[in-house]
């Protein structure tokens, strides 16, 4: 077994990405931004990543690194991590991570129990809501960048040696 980190990006090349959805990635690529700008008074899903990893995560905890650059208003923003099936219905979830509302690079772990199967995706899931006054508010997340990040640890099913 091993640890496997996947990058948050801007991207939107994977299987199911585009709209709200980008990719996660296990090269890290030219740093910068993504800006979501919301009025919202409740939690939403602004944002998401995500990555098919079939059936080869082995493990229950999902260290994680949200860089927030910037925020405008008085927000609040939360993330969580997701099991997700090939035909892109989420099967399991994580707790939310702890809720952010100022800039800061923020470390911490999910928690998921789950089976893993092939063709399932990986995926981190991004909430944001107004939590005072009025109008829109925004959060400006770093990606493409060391800082920001979830890791797996993956068992690879058929392991096997190349000798040359």
């Amino acid at each position: 077994m091993s640890t496997l980190r996947y990058y948050l990006k801007d991207t939107q090349t994977n299987t199911g990405t585009g709209g709200i959805i980008h990719d996660l990635s296990t090269d890290v690529g030219s740093t910068t931004t993504l800006v979501e700008t919301k009025n919202l008074n409740t939690f939403t899903e602004v944002i998401a990543w995500q990555q098919t990893v079939n059936n080869f995560i082995n493990g229950t905890s999902f260290p994680f690194s949200i860089n927030i650059s910037s925020t405008g208003g008085i927000l609040e923003n939360r993330y969580r991590l997701q099991r997700v099936n090939s035909s892109g219905v989420v099967q399991a979830s994580s707790a939310y991570s702890s809720t952010y509302s100022t800039p800061g690079i923020y470390i911490g772990s999910f928690t998921l129990s789950t089976t893993w199967d092939y063709g399932d995706i990986l995926r981190v899931s991004g909430e944001l809501r107004r939590a005072g006054g009025h109008g829109n508010v925004s959060v400006t997340l770093t990606v493409n960048d060391s800082t920001c990040y979830v890791d797996s640890t993956v068992a690879y099913k058929n392991n096997f040696l190349l000798m040359f």
